[in-house]
């Protein structure tokens, strides 16, 4: 059996692991050694962050980034690519950072653009975040939040942007996607595993318009009525929902192994 867990609110909240951490991590040990596999999915990039909380919990399946954007595989060299949603032949990052500079020499302005880690906390320059390979982050100071939409609205015109979503989220930082926005966690989980006997833990999904097929189960950890009510099952509590799952799934006599 293959499991993934979601990370922000079902592995860590707030960037805390759970009270019961030490008895989480001794299932997974003894589930390692049982022939399961159990990695990470979530829409952060594979960053130093994600990497600690994979090595923290002792686990040893794949890494489903950027909202099924990307698979990873550890292995004795570091993190294999499995999987990318398409190839693409230009650097996004390098990319949006010339067309955010042609913006700041357009309207006369003194911008400091980096690509740098998504945790920068630089309040004078925009950050973006070189971790992402399908996607991008970018976080702008306060003092820029008025140019945001503007800038929106040349990265739409750019040709080589035109098939991506940009949009500006609810934090005042901008996302651009090179994959369609179909492509999300329980999406991949479905097509790249999908003559597997797979668990999906997360504490939420966007779920409108979609359904998944019986080989992929979802466990919630959330106490969303709407999102139970998609799940296969739901444990509604942070850190005891993700220990009673595993319980649960190691109690189980019939599973594929991997």
């Amino acid at each position: 059996m293959l499991i993934l867990f979601d990370i922000d609110g079902t592995l860590i909240n707030q960037e805390k692991y759970p009270e019961n951490y030490d008895s989480i991590k001794k299932i997974i040990s003894q589930m390692g050694k049982n022939d399961f596999t159990i990695g990470i999915c979530t829409c952060r990039p594979l960053d130093h962050s994600v990497k600690k909380i994979f090595k923290d919990y002792g686990l040893n399946g794949p890494i489903v980034t950027e909202c099924g954007a990307c698979i990873y595989q550890k292995n004795v060299f570091g993190y294999k690519l499995l999987f990318t949603y398409k190839k693409q032949d230009f650097n996004i990052n390098k990319f949006l950072k010339k067309y955010i500079f042609e913006y700041e020499l357009k309207n006369n302005l003194k911008i400091t653009v980096k690509i740098s880690d998504v945790n920068s906390k630089d309040n004078e320059t925009i950050v973006i975040n070189k971790n992402r390979k399908m996607s991008s982050t970018i976080r702008f100071p306060k003092s820029l939040y008025t140019d945001i939409e503007s800038i929106v609205d040349i990265l739409k015109d750019v040709p080589e942007l035109n098939c991506m979503n940009i949009a500006r989220d609810q934090n005042n930082r901008l996302k651009v996607n090179v994959y369609p926005k179909y492509v999300n966690k329980i999406f991949t989980t479905e097509n790249y595993f999908k003559n597997k006997n797979v668990v999906l833990v997360t504490d939420f999904e966007d779920v409108s318009n979609h359904s998944h097929n019986t080989l992929l189960k979802v466990y919630s950890v959330s106490s969303n009525k709407k999102f139970n009510s998609y799940c296969d099952e739901f444990f509604p509590a942070f850190g005891k929902g993700v220990e009673e799952i595993l319980k649960k799934l190691k109690k189980g006599e019939n599973y594929e192994k991997l």
